[in-house]
């Protein structure tokens, strides 16, 4: 077992295939507790919907689910397997880590950019993501991320999920990650989802800190409301820093696309890689 979570197991898995000739695959494994509610069943089942028909090289999409296994007697989901795993524990890691090389702006940028572009994709497909974080993100060994669906690894992170006064209790919502309109009203667009993005941005960044870690989410919505956003963080080059801020600027129609987005960090990879 790699992770025990709020109500969820996630294992590291082999899987073969004995009506073929296939070696055998790495795969990740997710199902509940034995304590884990049904709606907590149900809601991961359903979350992992999510991307199953989606085909892109940025979308970590689910392999199936199965219903007989020997790990558990709920339901497991099978995902692709990724050596350096989730990207929240990736960039925290390197950051704690004396033995590591510290993660460089370019390679992060590199990652962001693949982020980018799953979310680009979605977009396109008229899609949203809604919970946008690295915690929903896998690093593989070339340093391409994929995004994956909420069901792998939301539990394994609570830290990331509150509720408000007026939520209802079990409704646990990545608050401090969520755009200003999104928490307040719910209201949810692309535009809400480049907020989220803008947050992920400052995640890499940071590498692994949490956002508004010093404001408790019922006073969250006050802050953002008079203007109070994200501080730089170390060693973020201004102009990145300058990309992130427009993503949580308060007029949805003023925040960049994902697509503007995206061709700017490109130029901007371009700009590190000649000074490399």
């Amino acid at each position: 077992m790699i992770s025990l979570g709020k109500f969820g197991r996630l294992f590291h898995c082999s899987l073969h295939d004995s009506s073929t000739k296939m070696s055998t695959q790495n795969i990740y494994g997710k199902t509940v507790n034995s304590f884990a509610t049904s709606t907590q069943l149900n809601q991961m089942l359903h979350d992992c919907c999510l991307f199953a028909t989606l085909k892109h090289a940025t979308i970590n999409s689910p392999l199936g689910i199965v219903y007989k296994n020997e790990l558990s007697p709920y339901p497991l989901i099978v995902y692709p397997y990724s050596n350096k795993g989730i990207l929240k524990r990736f960039i925290i890691q390197n950051r704690t880590s004396a033995r590591e090389q510290l993660l460089s702006t370019q390679e992060l940028v590199y990652m962001a950019i693949h982020i980018a572009k799953g979310l680009h994709f979605l977009h396109r497909r008229k899609m949203l993501m809604k919970d946008i974080g690295t915690r929903n993100c896998l690093v593989m060994d070339d340093l391409t991320v994929k995004l994956t669906d909420y069901a792998l690894s939301r539990d394994l992170f609570p830290q990331d999920y509150d509720c408000l006064p007026m939520d209802v209790p079990t409704e646990s919502r990545p608050l401090k990650f969520m755009a200003i309109e999104s928490i307040s009203d719910r209201r949810f667009s692309t535009a809400s989802d480049v907020w989220s993005y803008g947050v992920l941005l400052w995640e890499l960044m940071s590498r692994g800190l949490q956002p508004y870690a010093d404001i408790e989410s019922c006073n969250l919505i006050s802050h953002l409301q008079n203007n109070h956003r994200l501080v730089q963080p170390i060693s973020c080059p201004d102009s990145l820093f300058k990309l992130m801020s427009a993503c949580w600027i308060t007029s949805i129609d003023q925040r960049p696309s994902m697509t503007s987005l995206l061709q700017l960090l490109m130029e901007f990879y371009g700009q590190l890689a000649r000074f490399i």
